[in-house]
């Protein structure tokens, strides 16, 4: 369950089963929404809750990437 405000980015990836890197990619790319608390970056209560109902988002892979790096373009 969400704290009051909500969880750590740390917290979210756990609950995910993803690495923290991704969901600093996601939170960068606007797919996960995070505000600053004092030093913390925080996944607020009712975007936890979103995240719960629709599934984590997936980030487009880039081409050629560490994490596409068989992948060729079109």
């Amino acid at each position: 369950m969400a704290g009051t405000f909500g969880l750590t980015i740390e917290q979210l990836a756990t609950e995910m089963g993803v690495s923290v890197f991704t969901v600093y990619r996601l939170a960068r790319k606007g797919l996960v929404k995070t505000i600053w608390m004092g030093s913390r970056k925080i996944v607020p209560a009712h975007e936890v809750e979103r995240l719960r109902l629709e599934g984590a988002p997936t980030p487009r892979k880039a081409v050629g990437s560490v994490d596409a790096p068989n992948e060729k373009p079109a």
